[in-house]
């Protein structure tokens, strides 16, 4: 079953400013993450909200799983040392 995918703002913005290369990679891990939005390499945060990490390159996804409704919310995206100081 596929996922939807949302973006907070914060999220889309970051994303909008990355180069053409990267905005590539990252809609690559975006279809994984609507596939399988539990796959293999992505990690559970200590975290109340229930966020998950997924690793691309230097980059976090930060996101949750919406299962009722099947949407995937990215929350944050930025580089590793700076997106887990923001949680």
């Amino acid at each position: 079953m596929t996922f939807n995918l949302s973006f907070s703002r914060r999220a889309a913005n970051y994303l909008r400013r990355m180069d053409r290369e990267s905005q590539e990679r990252m809609a690559v891990a975006f279809r994984i993450l609507c596939e399988d939005p539990l796959v293999r390499g992505s990690k559970r945060l200590r975290d109340p909200a229930g966020r998950r990490a997924f690793r691309v390159g230097g980059w976090r996804i930060i996101y949750f799983v919406d299962d009722q409704n099947h949407n995937v919310h990215v929350d944050l995206i930025g580089p590793r040392g700076e997106v887990y100081r923001e949680l």
